[in-house]
């Protein structure tokens, strides 16, 4: 329906099932990983901006 769509990257934790059963849970990436790329998604941002 809609076009909205959660994300957790780097997450440190647990996955729950949540309280909306039939939903998506959205997109998952890197849970309880420390060495994930770029560190900071603020850091490469501000880099992609500056190379313009």
């Amino acid at each position: 329906m809609g076009f909205w769509k959660n994300y957790a990257i780097g997450l440190r934790g647990k996955k729950l099932k949540g309280r909306l059963d039939g939903k998506e849970s959205g997109e998952w990436e890197g849970l309880n990983q420390s060495d994930l790329e770029p560190s900071s998604l603020f850091k490469a941002q501000l880099k992609a901006r500056s190379t313009k």
